[in-house]
């Protein structure tokens, strides 16, 4: 009896290997003509389906699946499929004891395969990637599956239906196995993956079901902010379309599809976790709600901005580093007193320049170091805006947009507004002047003291008195800070030499 046994095990291992390496023959030897390779294929079937063993059936499988998805049609690679299904169901081991060789027979079909994209349009494929039951192992396979699927996706867009929703399952796959102890880099890895699928799809100018898309994907990858990001920028981009593309439809459509981008882009950012990247989304956003004619979302998306600037830290984690945040505020927050050159006032609202008000009040309380760059650096930014803001005609538009100097027409009233607030900018910056000096930092307060005089002899009427009384004390403090720090230097220099010899 126990011979017996031993000599079916001895011969069904010498199948296995025969088939094994017949398989792997036939992988590396020239094209067979098509009616040959049928044959071959149907008597692999024969011997393959008919084995004891789970193992030896898959790692048969993996050389004579690949020779059928690069000899035959896809519905004969299909029916392969449907078979290794049932033969998995009926061979009465879970799946998920063999995933590692599942992996391996999908490896070879999604490399030997003429046309990626076919695979997904086999009704046996998907059922077989899932048939593995446990978290681990259907994530393993997910990962597999896309990973070889976008290193050989050539096409610059996914527009099949069936594909796309396979797609979308494994994505969700890969989505729902993060948790607490995911790794950072397999999270980065698995947002990537996730991130190609979001740019490949394409609805072409079906803007709604698009939009819909970007609305179902926020819902099932929530959890990672790196793809919410890409999200927000594909809606801006599809808002920009919808607007400009397909003769103008959006706007003919009465701009429902900017409305509805700007929205989806305001709820979606509050999501995320980093404040930089809040910031710069916020400001995006506004900005192509603007390039819309949204005004109303534009103003939104700015108070946002301006509400989370007291939050923003120092220091942010940046691949496992800290690192300042200065010179990214510095940016953002430049490019967006820029765009509220453009910005319009709400009519409807007793505050003029609201937006840049409240920009200004937020600047004065938030924890800024008033002696730090950062700080007045912003407010000679808020100077420059103020000083344009005064000029009958503003240095650049939107077609679309009526700005302040359009609505306003130089009232003396907004110019008186304005002009307040200028003032009340370059006494702060004078306040900083000489803090600066009272804690010895004369580099600072010499590119200050400079800075400051340029802008009032360009800007300012230097036909007043205090105006030019002003410009002569600033270009005094500079001349003289510069001759100390001269000093300075040529000390150091000295001693330094001096120290060597």
């Amino acid at each position: 009896m126990a011979g017996d046994m031993h000599s079916s095990s001895a011969c069904q291992f010498l199948i296995n290997e025969v088939l094994s390496s017949l398989g792997e023959h036939l992988c590396t030897a020239d094209n067979y003509r098509h009616q040959s390779a049928e044959t071959l294929i149907q008597t692999f079937w024969k011997i393959a389906s008919s084995m004891q063993s789970a193992l030896h059936f898959l790692q048969v499988l993996e050389p004579w699946l690949q020779f059928a998805c690069t000899h035959l049609s896809t519905q004969h690679v299909n029916i392969i499929l449907r078979g290794t299904i049932r033969y998995m169901v009926k061979c009465g081991r879970p799946a998920d004891d063999f995933s590692g060789n599942f992996q391996f027979v999908l490896k070879r079909m999604l490399k030997s395969i003429p046309d990626v994209e076919e695979l997904f349009l086999m009704d046996a494929f998907m059922p077989l990637v899932e048939l593995v039951q446990t978290s681990n192992a259907r994530t393993m396979m997910a990962k597999t599956v896309l990973s070889m699927f976008f290193s050989r996706y050539d096409s610059n867009c996914i527009e099949d239906h069936i594909i796309i929703s396979s797609l979308m399952r494994l994505c969700t796959i890969l989505h729902d196995s993060i948790n607490a102890v995911t790794v950072e880099d397999e999270s980065k890895l698995y947002a990537d993956l996730i991130n190609k699928f979001i740019q490949a799809v394409s609805y072409q100018d079906d803007y709604e079901q698009q939009l819909n898309f970007y609305v179902e994907s926020r819902s099932a990858f929530i959890k990672l902010d790196a793809v919410l990001v890409t999200l927000v920028h594909a809606v801006n981009a599809l808002s920009l379309r919808g607007a400009g593309g397909a003769g103008g439809a959006g706007a003919a459509s009465g701009g429902w599809l900017q409305r509805a981008c700007a929205a989806y882009c305001f709820v979606t950012v509050p999501s995320l976790h980093c404040a930089i990247t809040k910031l710069h989304l916020y400001l995006l956003s506004g900005q192509v709600a603007l390039l819309n004619n949204c005004i109303g979302q534009a103003e939104a998306n700015f108070k946002a901005l301006i509400g989370l600037i007291p939050d923003i830290p120092d220091y942010i984690l940046e691949d496992g580093q800290k690192k300042p945040t200065h010179t990214k505020v510095a940016g953002i927050l430049s490019d967006f007193l820029s765009t509220m050159l453009i910005l319009p006032d709400n009519l409807d609202s007793n505050c003029k320049a609201y937006i840049l008000s409240g920009l200004i009040k937020t600047i004065e309380r938030i924890h800024w170091k008033k002696t730090e760059p950062l700080y007045y650096s912003t407010l000679l930014r808020i100077l420059d805006l103020l000083c344009e803001m005064t000029q009958e005609k503003y240095a650049y538009h939107l077609d679309s947009v009526l700005s302040n100097d359009v609505l306003y027409g130089s009232e003396t009233e907004f110019v008186e507004i304005i002009e307040n607030y200028a003032t009340n900018i370059c006494q702060e910056l004078l306040v900083v002047l000489k803090m600066l000096g009272d804690v010895k930092e004369t580099k600072k307060q010499y590119n200050l003291a400079l800075e400051l005089f340029w802008r009032v002899i360009r800007r300012g009427d230097l036909l007043q008195g205090p105006m030019l009384s002003l410009a002569a004390n600033l270009w005094m403090l500079s001349q003289k800070l510069q001759d100390s720090n001269n000093k300075l230097a040529v000390s150091k220099r000295f001693h330094s030499s001096d120290s060597s010899t």
